[in-house]
Protein backbone atom coordinates (compact mmCIF):
# COMPACT_ATOMS: atom_id res chain seq x y z
CA UNK A 1 0.00 0.00 0.00
CA UNK A 2 1.60 3.52 -1.09
CA UNK A 3 2.15 5.95 1.43
CA UNK A 4 2.49 9.83 1.70
CA UNK A 5 6.15 9.31 0.91
CA UNK A 6 5.70 7.43 -2.35
CA UNK A 7 3.37 10.28 -3.16
CA UNK A 8 5.84 12.87 -2.38
CA UNK A 9 8.30 10.69 -4.68
CA UNK A 10 6.03 10.82 -7.34
CA UNK A 11 5.75 14.62 -7.18
CA UNK A 12 9.57 15.06 -7.08
CA UNK A 13 9.46 13.09 -10.22
CA UNK A 14 7.36 15.29 -11.83
CA UNK A 15 9.59 17.83 -11.32
CA UNK A 16 12.91 16.17 -12.59
CA UNK A 17 10.16 15.37 -16.02
CA UNK A 18 9.47 18.71 -15.92
CA UNK A 19 13.26 20.13 -15.73
CA UNK A 20 14.10 17.80 -18.72
CA UNK A 21 11.21 18.68 -20.86
CA UNK A 22 12.20 22.69 -20.35
CA UNK A 23 15.89 22.17 -20.90
CA UNK A 24 15.25 20.34 -24.55
CA UNK A 25 12.40 22.78 -25.36
CA UNK A 26 14.90 25.51 -24.34
CA UNK A 27 17.53 23.69 -26.44
CA UNK A 28 14.89 23.04 -29.57
CA UNK A 29 14.54 26.26 -29.48
CA UNK A 30 18.54 27.60 -29.30
CA UNK A 31 19.26 24.88 -32.24
CA UNK A 32 16.54 26.22 -34.33
CA UNK A 33 17.41 29.47 -33.88
CA UNK A 34 21.47 28.47 -34.53
CA UNK A 35 20.92 26.89 -38.17
CA UNK A 36 18.31 29.31 -39.15
CA UNK A 37 20.33 32.47 -38.69
CA UNK A 38 23.51 30.33 -39.71
CA UNK A 39 21.33 29.49 -43.32
CA UNK A 40 20.00 32.88 -43.36
CA UNK A 41 23.71 34.50 -43.20
CA UNK A 42 24.87 32.19 -45.55
CA UNK A 43 22.14 32.87 -48.50
CA UNK A 44 22.80 36.80 -47.83
CA UNK A 45 26.66 36.73 -47.89
CA UNK A 46 26.51 34.55 -51.18
CA UNK A 47 23.65 36.83 -52.77
CA UNK A 48 25.21 40.04 -52.11
CA UNK A 49 28.95 39.07 -50.55
CA UNK A 50 28.26 41.29 -47.94
CA UNK A 51 31.79 43.90 -46.91
CA UNK A 52 33.80 42.09 -44.18
CA UNK A 53 32.75 44.23 -41.32
CA UNK A 54 29.08 43.31 -42.28
CA UNK A 55 30.03 39.78 -42.35
CA UNK A 56 31.42 40.57 -38.70
CA UNK A 57 28.62 42.38 -37.61
CA UNK A 58 26.13 39.50 -38.47
CA UNK A 59 28.05 36.94 -36.69
CA UNK A 60 27.96 39.13 -33.57
CA UNK A 61 24.43 39.28 -34.14
CA UNK A 62 24.04 35.85 -34.85
CA UNK A 63 25.90 35.10 -31.52
CA UNK A 64 23.78 37.52 -29.47
CA UNK A 65 20.23 35.78 -30.77
CA UNK A 66 21.26 32.35 -30.01
CA UNK A 67 22.43 33.07 -26.72
CA UNK A 68 19.29 35.27 -25.98
CA UNK A 69 17.64 32.28 -27.28
CA UNK A 70 19.39 29.90 -24.96
CA UNK A 71 19.19 32.44 -21.63
CA UNK A 72 15.70 33.04 -22.27
CA UNK A 73 14.09 29.69 -22.69
CA UNK A 74 16.18 27.68 -21.27
CA UNK A 75 18.39 29.89 -18.32
CA UNK A 76 15.34 31.63 -17.14
CA UNK A 77 12.79 28.43 -17.31
CA UNK A 78 15.13 26.38 -15.39
CA UNK A 79 15.75 29.24 -12.61
CA UNK A 80 11.93 29.29 -11.76
CA UNK A 81 10.65 27.38 -8.56
CA UNK A 82 8.37 24.40 -8.56
CA UNK A 83 7.74 23.83 -5.28
CA UNK A 84 5.52 20.94 -3.96
CA UNK A 85 2.51 22.69 -3.42
CA UNK A 86 2.56 24.19 -6.81
CA UNK A 87 2.86 20.67 -8.78
CA UNK A 88 0.16 19.23 -6.20
CA UNK A 89 -2.15 21.92 -7.63
CA UNK A 90 -1.57 21.39 -10.78
CA UNK A 91 -2.61 17.25 -10.48
CA UNK A 92 -5.53 18.64 -7.97
CA UNK A 93 -6.42 20.68 -10.97
CA UNK A 94 -6.10 17.72 -13.51
CA UNK A 95 -8.00 15.54 -11.03
CA UNK A 96 -11.14 17.77 -9.64
CA UNK A 97 -11.95 14.48 -7.47
CA UNK A 98 -9.58 15.12 -5.06
CA UNK A 99 -11.32 18.17 -4.14
CA UNK A 100 -7.87 19.52 -2.06
CA UNK A 101 -7.13 16.18 0.11
CA UNK A 102 -3.53 15.64 -1.76
CA UNK A 103 -2.89 19.15 -0.61
CA UNK A 104 -4.67 18.84 2.36
CA UNK A 105 -2.55 16.02 3.02
CA UNK A 106 0.66 17.02 1.55
CA UNK A 107 0.72 20.20 4.08
CA UNK A 108 -0.69 18.61 7.32
CA UNK A 109 2.42 15.60 7.14
CA UNK A 110 4.72 18.88 6.29
CA UNK A 111 3.67 20.80 9.21
CA UNK A 112 3.19 17.15 11.49
CA UNK A 113 7.09 16.31 10.66
CA UNK A 114 8.19 19.68 12.08
CA UNK A 115 6.34 19.22 15.44
CA UNK A 116 3.52 21.40 15.14
CA UNK A 117 -0.07 20.39 15.98
CA UNK A 118 -2.65 20.25 13.40
CA UNK A 119 -5.18 18.63 14.14
CA UNK A 120 -6.40 15.46 15.52
CA UNK A 121 -4.59 12.34 14.45
CA UNK A 122 -7.41 10.01 13.94
CA UNK A 123 -8.60 12.33 11.43
CA UNK A 124 -5.81 13.21 9.79
CA UNK A 125 -4.58 9.47 9.10
CA UNK A 126 -8.38 9.17 7.99
CA UNK A 127 -7.79 11.80 5.19
CA UNK A 128 -4.42 10.42 4.52
CA UNK A 129 -5.82 6.84 3.97
CA UNK A 130 -8.26 8.54 1.80
CA UNK A 131 -6.16 10.63 -0.41
CA UNK A 132 -3.39 7.86 -0.64
CA UNK A 133 -6.39 6.02 -2.05
CA UNK A 134 -7.97 8.17 -4.44
CA UNK A 135 -4.67 9.33 -5.63
CA UNK A 136 -2.57 5.99 -6.01
CA UNK A 137 -4.08 5.49 -9.58
CA UNK A 138 -3.47 8.61 -11.10
CA UNK A 139 -0.98 9.49 -13.72
CA UNK A 140 0.93 12.86 -12.35
CA UNK A 141 3.39 13.15 -15.01
CA UNK A 142 -0.08 14.21 -17.31
CA UNK A 143 1.12 17.57 -15.53
CA UNK A 144 4.01 17.99 -17.81
CA UNK A 145 3.28 20.13 -21.67
CA UNK A 146 5.07 18.45 -23.88
CA UNK A 147 3.65 20.50 -26.94
CA UNK A 148 5.66 23.06 -27.29
CA UNK A 149 8.70 20.53 -27.07
CA UNK A 150 6.96 18.06 -29.76
CA UNK A 151 6.58 21.37 -32.20
CA UNK A 152 10.52 22.65 -31.61
CA UNK A 153 11.82 19.18 -31.71
CA UNK A 154 10.06 18.63 -34.95
CA UNK A 155 11.45 22.44 -35.99
CA UNK A 156 14.49 21.56 -35.29
CA UNK A 157 14.82 18.52 -36.92
CA UNK A 158 13.49 19.54 -40.11
CA UNK A 159 15.37 22.50 -40.24
CA UNK A 160 19.06 20.26 -39.14
CA UNK A 161 18.04 17.71 -42.55
CA UNK A 162 17.84 20.99 -44.18
CA UNK A 163 21.09 21.83 -42.88
CA UNK A 164 22.90 18.62 -43.62
CA UNK A 165 21.73 18.23 -46.96
CA UNK A 166 23.22 21.89 -47.83
CA UNK A 167 26.18 20.77 -46.26
CA UNK A 168 26.64 17.32 -48.17
CA UNK A 169 25.17 19.17 -52.11
CA UNK A 170 27.13 22.46 -50.97
CA UNK A 171 30.12 21.33 -49.36
CA UNK A 172 32.66 24.17 -50.72
CA UNK A 173 30.16 27.27 -50.29
CA UNK A 174 29.50 26.18 -46.40
CA UNK A 175 33.39 26.34 -46.10
CA UNK A 176 33.88 29.52 -47.87
CA UNK A 177 31.07 31.47 -45.58
CA UNK A 178 32.99 29.86 -42.86
CA UNK A 179 36.21 30.82 -44.11
CA UNK A 180 34.91 34.52 -44.90
CA UNK A 181 34.60 35.09 -41.25
CA UNK A 182 38.73 34.76 -41.11
CA UNK A 183 39.83 36.00 -44.10
CA UNK A 184 38.44 38.73 -45.91
CA UNK A 185 39.35 37.94 -49.43
CA UNK A 186 37.62 34.24 -49.55
CA UNK A 187 35.47 33.81 -51.92
CA UNK A 188 32.25 31.32 -52.96
CA UNK A 189 33.28 28.85 -55.78
CA UNK A 190 32.24 30.36 -58.89
CA UNK A 191 33.07 28.46 -62.27
CA UNK A 192 35.14 31.29 -63.30
CA UNK A 193 37.97 31.85 -60.57
CA UNK A 194 39.84 35.25 -60.94
CA UNK A 195 43.39 34.05 -59.90
CA UNK A 196 45.40 37.01 -60.44
CA UNK A 197 45.01 41.05 -60.46
CA UNK A 198 47.72 42.91 -61.45
CA UNK A 199 48.60 46.71 -62.09
CA UNK A 200 50.76 47.91 -64.08
CA UNK A 201 52.41 51.13 -65.50
CA UNK A 202 52.94 52.50 -68.43
CA UNK A 203 56.39 50.59 -69.21
CA UNK A 204 54.07 47.42 -68.73
CA UNK A 205 56.07 46.41 -65.68
CA UNK A 206 54.15 45.70 -62.00
CA UNK A 207 53.51 48.54 -60.08
CA UNK A 208 52.61 48.93 -56.47
CA UNK A 209 51.39 52.71 -57.24
CA UNK A 210 51.16 54.41 -60.13
CA UNK A 211 51.18 58.27 -60.72
CA UNK A 212 48.73 60.94 -60.65
CA UNK A 213 47.57 61.26 -64.17
CA UNK A 214 49.15 58.29 -65.32
CA UNK A 215 47.09 55.26 -67.15
CA UNK A 216 46.34 52.80 -64.94
CA UNK A 217 46.80 49.15 -67.01
CA UNK A 218 45.16 45.96 -65.14
CA UNK A 219 46.06 42.59 -66.00
CA UNK A 220 43.46 39.61 -65.09
CA UNK A 221 44.68 35.85 -65.04
CA UNK A 222 41.38 33.86 -64.36
CA UNK A 223 41.02 29.77 -64.60
CA UNK A 224 37.72 27.33 -64.51
CA UNK A 225 35.74 28.49 -67.28
CA UNK A 226 37.08 30.88 -69.31
CA UNK A 227 34.40 32.98 -70.51
CA UNK A 228 34.35 34.69 -74.71
CA UNK A 229 32.83 37.98 -73.21
CA UNK A 230 34.67 40.99 -71.98
CA UNK A 231 34.65 41.44 -68.05
CA UNK A 232 34.38 44.59 -65.60
CA UNK A 233 36.75 46.36 -63.83
CA UNK A 234 35.23 48.69 -61.50
CA UNK A 235 37.32 51.24 -59.76
CA UNK A 236 36.09 53.10 -56.58
CA UNK A 237 37.42 56.33 -55.40
CA UNK A 238 38.53 56.34 -51.89
CA UNK A 239 37.51 59.49 -51.33
CA UNK A 240 34.45 59.78 -52.24
CA UNK A 241 33.12 56.23 -53.43
CA UNK A 242 32.88 57.26 -57.39
CA UNK A 243 32.87 54.16 -58.91
CA UNK A 244 34.25 53.99 -62.82
CA UNK A 245 33.76 50.81 -64.98
CA UNK A 246 35.66 49.73 -67.28
CA UNK A 247 36.16 46.90 -70.41
CA UNK A 248 38.03 43.91 -69.20
CA UNK A 249 39.14 43.01 -72.58
CA UNK A 250 40.35 39.36 -73.64
CA UNK A 251 44.07 39.46 -74.30
CA UNK A 252 44.27 35.66 -75.40
CA UNK A 253 43.46 32.56 -72.93
CA UNK A 254 42.83 32.96 -69.59
CA UNK A 255 44.42 36.75 -69.77
CA UNK A 256 42.33 39.82 -69.61
CA UNK A 257 43.05 43.52 -69.73
CA UNK A 258 41.42 46.72 -69.07
CA UNK A 259 43.02 50.39 -68.51
CA UNK A 260 41.92 53.71 -66.99
CA UNK A 261 42.62 56.53 -69.03
CA UNK A 262 43.55 58.90 -66.16
CA UNK A 263 44.26 58.15 -62.30
CA UNK A 264 43.67 60.72 -60.17
CA UNK A 265 43.26 59.88 -56.59
CA UNK A 266 43.78 56.74 -54.32
CA UNK A 267 41.14 54.10 -55.27
CA UNK A 268 40.06 50.05 -55.31
CA UNK A 269 39.70 47.60 -58.58
CA UNK A 270 37.25 44.59 -58.36
CA UNK A 271 37.66 42.45 -61.69
CA UNK A 272 34.50 40.62 -63.08
CA UNK A 273 34.68 37.84 -65.55
CA UNK A 274 32.07 35.68 -65.80
CA UNK A 275 30.64 34.75 -62.50
CA UNK A 276 34.06 35.28 -61.47
CA UNK A 277 34.72 38.65 -58.61
CA UNK A 278 38.41 39.22 -57.15
CA UNK A 279 38.50 40.80 -53.61
CA UNK A 280 39.28 44.62 -53.94
CA UNK A 281 42.88 45.52 -55.20
CA UNK A 282 43.91 48.92 -53.84
CA UNK A 283 46.22 51.11 -56.20
CA UNK A 284 48.09 54.05 -54.36
CA UNK A 285 48.04 57.09 -56.60
CA UNK A 286 51.13 59.45 -55.70
CA UNK A 287 51.85 62.84 -57.42
CA UNK A 288 54.73 63.70 -59.26
CA UNK A 289 57.42 65.82 -58.37
CA UNK A 290 57.34 69.38 -60.42
CA UNK A 291 59.01 72.75 -60.15
CA UNK A 292 56.56 75.15 -57.86
CA UNK A 293 58.82 77.73 -57.61
CA UNK A 294 61.98 79.11 -58.47
CA UNK A 295 65.18 81.79 -58.91
CA UNK A 296 67.58 83.01 -61.25
CA UNK A 297 70.16 84.88 -60.62
CA UNK A 298 72.77 86.28 -63.78
CA UNK A 299 76.24 86.60 -63.71
CA UNK A 300 77.25 89.12 -66.16
CA UNK A 301 80.72 88.57 -68.36
CA UNK A 302 82.74 91.94 -66.73
CA UNK A 303 83.31 93.40 -69.53
CA UNK A 304 80.51 94.38 -69.36
CA UNK A 305 80.69 96.80 -66.86
CA UNK A 306 76.99 96.77 -65.76
CA UNK A 307 75.10 95.79 -62.59
CA UNK A 308 73.26 92.24 -63.25
CA UNK A 309 70.00 92.36 -63.03
CA UNK A 310 67.80 91.53 -59.90
CA UNK A 311 66.67 87.84 -59.37
CA UNK A 312 64.00 86.56 -61.81
CA UNK A 313 61.77 83.77 -61.14
CA UNK A 314 62.95 80.17 -62.53
CA UNK A 315 61.79 79.78 -66.30
CA UNK A 316 62.91 80.48 -69.48
CA UNK A 317 66.98 81.93 -69.37
CA UNK A 318 67.85 85.19 -71.13
CA UNK A 319 71.20 86.59 -70.85
CA UNK A 320 74.37 88.43 -72.50
CA UNK A 321 76.38 84.96 -74.37
CA UNK A 322 78.80 84.70 -72.06
CA UNK A 323 76.91 85.08 -68.79
CA UNK A 324 76.06 82.60 -66.95
CA UNK A 325 73.21 81.87 -64.65
CA UNK A 326 73.05 80.63 -60.75
CA UNK A 327 69.23 78.56 -60.85
CA UNK A 328 67.71 77.30 -57.64
CA UNK A 329 64.16 75.68 -57.66
CA UNK A 330 61.53 74.34 -54.75
CA UNK A 331 60.04 71.30 -55.89
CA UNK A 332 56.30 69.80 -54.66
CA UNK A 333 58.04 67.32 -53.01
CA UNK A 334 60.96 65.61 -51.12
CA UNK A 335 63.43 64.57 -53.96
CA UNK A 336 66.02 62.33 -53.89
CA UNK A 337 67.97 64.37 -57.00
CA UNK A 338 67.65 66.47 -59.53
CA UNK A 339 69.17 67.86 -62.57
CA UNK A 340 69.06 69.98 -65.75
CA UNK A 341 69.15 68.68 -69.41
CA UNK A 342 70.26 71.00 -72.18
CA UNK A 343 69.41 70.44 -75.57
CA UNK A 344 72.65 69.92 -77.07
CA UNK A 345 72.85 66.77 -73.97
CA UNK A 346 75.39 68.25 -71.50
CA UNK A 347 74.28 67.55 -67.82
CA UNK A 348 74.12 69.96 -64.81
CA UNK A 349 73.41 68.32 -61.38
CA UNK A 350 71.90 69.82 -58.66
CA UNK A 351 72.69 69.63 -55.09
CA UNK A 352 70.07 69.59 -52.56
CA UNK A 353 69.85 72.81 -49.85
CA UNK A 354 68.00 72.14 -47.28
CA UNK A 355 66.94 69.05 -44.90
CA UNK A 356 63.85 68.20 -46.60
CA UNK A 357 64.76 67.62 -50.50
CA UNK A 358 62.82 70.36 -51.61
CA UNK A 359 65.25 72.78 -51.89
CA UNK A 360 68.26 72.44 -54.94
CA UNK A 361 70.20 74.45 -56.52
CA UNK A 362 72.48 73.95 -59.16
CA UNK A 363 76.43 72.75 -58.67
CA UNK A 364 77.34 74.50 -61.16
CA UNK A 365 76.14 77.65 -62.77
CA UNK A 366 74.43 77.27 -66.08
CA UNK A 367 76.70 78.49 -68.79
CA UNK A 368 74.82 80.80 -71.07
CA UNK A 369 77.12 80.37 -74.11
CA UNK A 370 74.06 79.48 -77.47
CA UNK A 371 70.88 80.02 -77.61
CA UNK A 372 69.03 76.29 -77.50
CA UNK A 373 66.70 75.19 -74.32
CA UNK A 374 66.76 72.97 -71.60
CA UNK A 375 64.39 70.65 -68.95
CA UNK A 376 64.48 69.59 -65.71
CA UNK A 377 64.70 66.13 -64.56
CA UNK A 378 63.19 65.08 -60.60
CA UNK A 379 63.79 61.80 -59.44
CA UNK A 380 62.10 61.27 -56.08
CA UNK A 381 62.30 58.27 -53.40
CA UNK A 382 59.25 57.10 -54.76
CA UNK A 383 61.08 56.61 -57.96
CA UNK A 384 58.87 59.34 -59.92
CA UNK A 385 60.01 61.56 -62.36
CA UNK A 386 58.17 64.69 -63.28
CA UNK A 387 55.70 64.65 -66.41
CA UNK A 388 57.03 63.21 -69.37
CA UNK A 389 57.44 65.24 -71.77
CA UNK A 390 59.28 67.46 -69.87
CA UNK A 391 58.66 71.30 -70.50
CA UNK A 392 61.47 72.60 -72.28
CA UNK A 393 62.45 75.95 -71.36
CA UNK A 394 64.42 78.60 -73.61
CA UNK A 395 67.62 79.70 -73.52
CA UNK A 396 68.37 83.02 -75.41
CA UNK A 397 72.20 83.97 -75.51
CA UNK A 398 72.40 87.01 -76.68
CA UNK A 399 75.03 87.98 -78.30
CA UNK A 400 77.28 91.20 -78.45
CA UNK A 401 76.85 93.16 -81.01
CA UNK A 402 79.62 94.93 -82.95
CA UNK A 403 80.46 98.19 -83.05
CA UNK A 404 78.85 100.58 -85.34
CA UNK A 405 80.92 103.51 -86.83
CA UNK A 406 80.02 105.82 -89.45
CA UNK A 407 81.72 108.66 -91.07
CA UNK A 408 79.40 111.81 -91.19
CA UNK A 409 82.31 114.14 -92.87
CA UNK A 410 83.16 114.46 -95.23
CA UNK A 411 79.62 112.58 -96.00
CA UNK A 412 81.13 111.90 -99.58
CA UNK A 413 84.84 111.75 -101.67
CA UNK A 414 85.91 114.61 -101.94
CA UNK A 415 89.56 115.95 -103.15
CA UNK A 416 92.44 117.65 -101.12
CA UNK A 417 95.40 118.76 -101.27
CA UNK A 418 98.74 117.23 -100.53
CA UNK A 419 99.24 119.13 -97.47
CA UNK A 420 95.65 119.26 -96.13
CA UNK A 421 94.27 118.76 -92.90
CA UNK A 422 90.60 117.27 -93.25
CA UNK A 423 89.29 117.19 -90.30
CA UNK A 424 86.99 114.19 -90.40
CA UNK A 425 83.77 113.75 -87.72
CA UNK A 426 82.30 110.35 -86.92
CA UNK A 427 79.96 108.72 -84.63
CA UNK A 428 80.46 105.42 -83.32
CA UNK A 429 78.07 103.13 -81.02
CA UNK A 430 78.72 99.90 -79.47
CA UNK A 431 75.42 98.34 -76.39
CA UNK A 432 78.50 97.82 -74.00
CA UNK A 433 81.23 100.18 -74.80
CA UNK A 434 83.57 101.30 -77.82
CA UNK A 435 87.44 100.14 -76.83
CA UNK A 436 89.36 101.24 -79.58
CA UNK A 437 88.94 103.19 -83.14
CA UNK A 438 91.36 102.68 -85.87
CA UNK A 439 91.66 104.95 -89.43
CA UNK A 440 92.60 102.26 -92.30
CA UNK A 441 93.60 104.09 -95.27
CA UNK A 442 95.28 102.75 -98.38
CA UNK A 443 97.24 105.06 -101.01
CA UNK A 444 96.87 104.30 -104.39
CA UNK A 445 99.71 106.28 -106.51
CA UNK A 446 98.78 107.40 -109.86
CA UNK A 447 99.40 104.62 -112.68
CA UNK A 448 99.17 101.82 -110.05
CA UNK A 449 96.00 99.28 -110.53
CA UNK A 450 93.39 99.61 -108.33
CA UNK A 451 94.64 96.45 -105.85
CA UNK A 452 97.54 98.11 -105.35
CA UNK A 453 98.78 99.91 -102.79
CA UNK A 454 99.59 99.03 -98.70
CA UNK A 455 96.65 98.98 -95.95
CA UNK A 456 97.95 101.12 -93.54
CA UNK A 457 96.18 102.20 -90.08
CA UNK A 458 96.72 103.46 -86.72
CA UNK A 459 94.70 104.05 -83.60
CA UNK A 460 92.65 107.21 -82.78
CA UNK A 461 93.15 109.07 -79.48
CA UNK A 462 90.98 106.99 -76.29
CA UNK A 463 88.09 109.12 -75.69
CA UNK A 464 87.75 111.16 -72.68
CA UNK A 465 87.40 109.08 -69.70
CA UNK A 466 83.97 110.67 -68.84
CA UNK A 467 83.03 110.31 -71.95
CA UNK A 468 79.92 107.75 -72.29
CA UNK A 469 81.96 105.44 -74.02
CA UNK A 470 78.54 103.48 -75.57
CA UNK A 471 77.52 106.47 -77.89
CA UNK A 472 80.57 108.65 -79.26
CA UNK A 473 78.66 111.27 -80.78
CA UNK A 474 80.37 113.87 -83.49
CA UNK A 475 83.36 113.11 -82.33
CA UNK A 476 86.72 114.23 -84.65
CA UNK A 477 89.69 114.12 -85.60
CA UNK A 478 92.44 116.06 -88.21
CA UNK A 479 94.21 114.09 -90.27
CA UNK A 480 97.46 115.80 -91.61
CA UNK A 481 97.82 114.34 -94.92
CA UNK A 482 101.44 116.04 -95.51
CA UNK A 483 102.74 112.89 -93.47
CA UNK A 484 101.66 110.57 -96.01
CA UNK A 485 103.82 111.48 -98.75
CA UNK A 486 100.52 111.83 -101.31
CA UNK A 487 101.24 113.78 -104.71
CA UNK A 488 98.72 115.05 -107.34
CA UNK A 489 97.37 112.33 -108.87
CA UNK A 490 97.16 109.83 -105.85
CA UNK A 491 93.67 108.74 -104.21
CA UNK A 492 93.41 107.84 -100.73
CA UNK A 493 90.89 105.28 -99.80
CA UNK A 494 89.72 105.30 -95.98
CA UNK A 495 87.75 104.37 -93.45
CA UNK A 496 86.85 103.79 -89.98
CA UNK A 497 87.44 100.29 -87.78
CA UNK A 498 85.94 99.92 -83.86
CA UNK A 499 86.63 97.31 -81.28
CA UNK A 500 84.70 96.21 -77.80
CA UNK A 501 85.70 94.77 -74.97
CA UNK A 502 84.40 91.27 -76.20
CA UNK A 503 86.21 88.75 -77.35
CA UNK A 504 84.95 87.15 -80.63
CA UNK A 505 83.16 84.08 -79.45
CA UNK A 506 80.44 86.42 -78.74
CA UNK A 507 80.25 88.49 -81.97
CA UNK A 508 77.46 89.50 -83.99
CA UNK A 509 78.70 90.77 -87.33
CA UNK A 510 76.71 93.99 -88.54
CA UNK A 511 77.01 95.21 -91.82
CA UNK A 512 78.81 98.01 -92.99
CA UNK A 513 77.53 101.63 -93.83
CA UNK A 514 78.39 103.28 -97.11
CA UNK A 515 77.94 106.64 -97.35
CA UNK A 516 74.58 108.62 -97.86
CA UNK A 517 73.32 105.57 -95.52
CA UNK A 518 73.37 102.71 -97.68
CA UNK A 519 73.89 98.90 -96.45
CA UNK A 520 76.24 96.11 -97.91
CA UNK A 521 75.45 92.36 -97.20
CA UNK A 522 77.28 90.82 -94.20
CA UNK A 523 81.23 90.82 -94.67
CA UNK A 524 82.35 87.98 -95.23
CA UNK A 525 83.76 85.81 -92.50
CA UNK A 526 87.39 84.84 -92.67
CA UNK A 527 88.78 81.12 -92.44
CA UNK A 528 91.70 82.57 -90.25
CA UNK A 529 91.55 83.64 -86.71
CA UNK A 530 92.23 87.30 -87.26
CA UNK A 531 89.86 89.55 -85.38
CA UNK A 532 87.29 91.11 -86.79
CA UNK A 533 86.28 94.75 -86.06
CA UNK A 534 83.56 96.76 -87.18
CA UNK A 535 84.05 99.25 -89.83
CA UNK A 536 82.56 102.06 -92.09
CA UNK A 537 81.94 102.80 -95.15
CA UNK A 538 84.69 103.37 -97.46
CA UNK A 539 85.58 107.25 -98.68
CA UNK A 540 88.18 108.42 -101.32
CA UNK A 541 90.44 111.54 -101.06
CA UNK A 542 91.51 112.68 -104.56
CA UNK A 543 95.16 114.52 -104.55
CA UNK A 544 95.03 118.04 -106.54
CA UNK A 545 97.44 120.57 -106.76
CA UNK A 546 96.77 123.34 -105.10
CA UNK A 547 96.16 125.86 -107.99
CA UNK A 548 93.56 122.83 -109.32
CA UNK A 549 92.00 123.16 -105.65
CA UNK A 550 91.91 126.58 -105.29
CA UNK A 551 89.88 126.95 -108.84
CA UNK A 552 87.04 123.95 -107.35
CA UNK A 553 86.66 126.11 -104.62
CA UNK A 554 85.74 129.18 -107.02
CA UNK A 555 83.67 127.19 -108.74
CA UNK A 556 81.76 126.14 -105.73
CA UNK A 557 81.83 129.58 -104.52
CA UNK A 558 80.23 130.97 -107.84
CA UNK A 559 77.59 127.94 -107.61
CA UNK A 560 76.68 128.78 -104.19
CA UNK A 561 76.52 132.24 -105.38
CA UNK A 562 74.45 131.24 -107.69
CA UNK A 563 72.30 129.41 -105.25
CA UNK A 564 72.25 132.31 -103.08
CA UNK A 565 70.55 134.85 -105.95
CA UNK A 566 68.25 132.18 -107.14
CA UNK A 567 66.76 132.00 -103.63
CA UNK A 568 66.72 136.26 -103.12
CA UNK A 569 64.68 136.44 -106.41
CA UNK A 570 62.04 133.80 -105.15
CA UNK A 571 62.22 135.53 -101.70
CA UNK A 572 61.28 138.74 -103.46
CA UNK A 573 58.94 137.10 -105.41
CA UNK A 574 57.33 135.86 -102.12
CA UNK A 575 57.37 139.12 -100.85
CA UNK A 576 55.18 140.56 -103.82
CA UNK A 577 52.55 137.60 -103.74
CA UNK A 578 52.50 138.28 -99.96
CA UNK A 579 51.92 142.24 -100.32
CA UNK A 580 49.08 141.23 -102.90
CA UNK A 581 47.18 138.96 -100.78
CA UNK A 582 46.93 141.57 -97.78
CA UNK A 583 46.13 144.76 -100.10
CA UNK A 584 42.79 141.73 -100.89
CA UNK A 585 42.42 141.35 -97.41
CA UNK A 586 42.48 145.01 -96.69
CA UNK A 587 40.24 145.79 -99.71
CA UNK A 588 37.27 142.81 -98.48
CA UNK A 589 37.28 144.32 -95.51
CA UNK A 590 36.39 147.60 -96.07
CA UNK A 591 33.89 146.36 -98.39
CA UNK A 592 31.82 144.82 -95.35
CA UNK A 593 32.14 147.84 -93.53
Amino acid sequence: MSTLADMQRRVDAVRGKERTTILLTGLSRTFLVLIGAVLAYFLLDWLFELPYLVRLAALLGLIGGVGYTFYKHVMLELRKIHDDDEIVLRVEARNPGLNGRLISSMQLSRASRKGEYVGSPELIAALETDTLRMAAPLDFLRVINREALVRFGVAAAVILVIKVVCLIRFPDYFEAAAMRIVDPSAQYPTKTRVADVKVHGKDGKEVKFVARGDEVRVRVTVDGVIPDSPGTLLFTSDKDGTQIPIDLNPEGGAVFAGTLSKALEDMSVVASVGDGRSHPVHIQVLARPEVSDGEIAYTLPSYAHIQAPPPDKFGGLSALMGSSANIQITSTKPLAKAKIVRLDSRELAFVQVDDKGLVWKLKDPFPIDKSNSFHVELLDHDGLTNSMPPVEYPVEAKPDQMPVVRIKRPGKDATVTPVAKPIVVFDARDDYGVRALWLVFRVLREGQSETAGETKRFELPKPPADSDRRNLLDAKFAWDLEALGVKPGDQITFWLEADDDCDNKNRQPVKIRRPHGEETPDAPQPESNEPQYARSGDLKFTVITKEEKAMELQAEIARLFEALKGMKDQQEDLKKKVRLIIEELQKELQNNK
